[in-house]
């Protein structure tokens, strides 16, 4: 099957229409590359096939459609953790102190495993206003740990998380974004062995609690 083809057939499927986006998450790709493979006339591989089958709960062979009653899943609450959008500690706990009923159907729009993602607070203006530090909860998926650039992540810094976004740079490099223009964009240098930097998670789904 061409990418061309793909976005008709799972409207098909699906019965609704299918957005490009909805095609990128199912993949793990951007909007851009889908956009570049579909103009390229390109065949999509066995594993991107698995890939959408499972986003969509669909398989594409037999055109059935698994996806026909919704439930909710029940999403851990670490309310002991808050992502840092500025500067400062954590504690690092794994309890879980509640838990969130999400739509299954959410979970696969956004391209979430249910199995490796929780929910956590923020604190702190470095995101604003993407993330409300103190308002917002996100949702990290930690079984995604490719970073994608511009997408917004979880990361570990010096015995602290934060939530930025990230962008890949020449020579074993990473660019550190916030969205907050009033806070200054830094570069993490991984072949630097003193440096403690890890991806925990990319930040799947933004709530906002008004």
């Amino acid at each position: 099957m061409k990418f061309k083809d793909l976005q008709p057939k799972l409207a098909k499927i699906l019965n609704r229409k299918v957005t490009q986006q909805e095609v990128a998450d199912a993949l793990e790709l951007d909007r851009s590359s889908v956009n570049k493979y579909i103009n390229s006339d390109k065949e999509i591989n066995s594993v991107q096939k698995i890939r959408v089958e499972q986003f969509f709960e669909i398989n594409l062979d037999t055109e059935e459609n698994y996806n026909s009653q919704d439930i909710n899943i029940n999403m851990p609450v670490r309310g002991d953790i808050s992502a840092s959008l500025g500067a400062g500690s954590f504690v690092n706990c794994e309890t879980v102190t509640e838990y969130f009923p999400l739509p299954k159907s959410l979970m696969k729009k956004i391209g979430a495993s249910p199995e490796h993602s929780c929910i956590i607070n923020t604190s702190g203006e470095s995101m604003y206003p993407t993330i409300i530090g103190g308002q917002d909860l996100i949702m990290i998926d930690e079984s995604k740990k490719e970073i994608f650039d511009g997408k917004i992540y979880l990361i570990r810094m010096d015995n602290s998380l934060f939530a930025k976004r990230l962008q890949k740079l020449p020579q074993n490099r990473i660019k550190v974004i916030s969205d907050n223009p009033d806070y200054d964009s830094y570069i993490i240098d991984l072949k630097d062995e003193s440096v403690d930097f890890a991806v925990i998670g990319k930040i799947m789904w933004i709530s906002r609690i008004l």
